[in-house]
């Protein structure tokens, strides 16, 4: 004991604490010190990544293209299940880099996609797109039709109308006759004339109902149109256009 006590200095005793916390401290001082620079290209693989760690903000925007994501670097074709939901942005894929031959049928559902990203499809107008008119009453003075109700509707595509009217006839001073038809601006809509033999003092409800050739896109006027052949009629109509199929 007493040969080793004549050996230990304040030098020796320093070296030794110095030896140790240099010891201690290495890998905290190492990994605080590694950079890109000390990472050999290639070196880090899939199997050295957790799965589902990286996320959209891990990878710099149009960083990952359509050569990145190829079928022999995968193994396999992408599939939802692959993307975190919402966890990519427009920024993190180039344009017109990902096709569908990236990604394997039936994969992607609702919550992979973000629905306010989306243009409405032309078409999905068709079928649920029209207005309704209201017309007051109207009074032929002969055989010649005139207006009794008019609407335009601005057609978003080439397309069909149905048209749906309603009327109600009446005689003034005694019974009457009449007709009244379906038109657009372009003519008289084929086979919707209704013939109208009124006593006096009935009142009598009809209805017309047609298919039009193609129209539009843009504003088309249609309308039912009335006449009288003889006594006095009156007329009250309403009329509804909904856009349909072109073929």
């Amino acid at each position: 004991m007493r040969r080793i006590r004549r050996h230990l200095t304040f030098a020796n005793v320093a070296s030794a604490l110095a030896l140790c916390v240099a010891l201690g401290t290495g890998g905290a001082w190492a990994a605080a010190t590694i950079g890109p620079g000390d990472i050999k290209d290639n070196a880090v693989r899939s199997r050295h990544i957790d799965n589902h760690s990286i996320h959209g903000p891990d990878i710099a925007g149009n960083a990952v293209g359509a050569a990145i994501l190829a079928d022999d670097t995968t193994g396999r074709a992408l599939t939802g299940t692959d993307v975190t939901d919402n966890s990519l942005g427009g920024t993190d894929v180039t344009d017109n880099s990902l096709t569908g031959a990236d990604v394997a049928d039936g994969t992607l559902g609702g919550a992979d996609i973000s629905e306010g990203t989306l243009a409405e499809v032309p078409s999905a107008k068709v079928g649920g797109f029209g207005r309704k008119g209201y017309g007051g009453s109207c009074y032929p003075n002969g055989a010649a039709y005139i207006d009794c109700v008019v609407l335009t509707v601005n057609l978003p595509t080439q397309s069909k109308v149905l048209l749906i009217g309603a009327t109600e006839a009446f005689p003034q001073n005694g019974a009457a006759t009449g007709a009244c038809k379906l038109v657009t601006q372009f003519g008289d809509v084929p086979n919707t004339a209704a013939d109208y033999h009124l006593p006096a003092g009935a009142i009598v409800p009809g209805s017309l109902v047609g298919i039009t050739g193609p129209l539009g896109p843009g504003p088309v006027d249609f309308g039912i149109d009335c006449n009288k052949f003889s006594g006095t009629m009156e007329y009250f109509a309403n009329l509804a256009a909904i856009q349909i199929a072109p073929d």
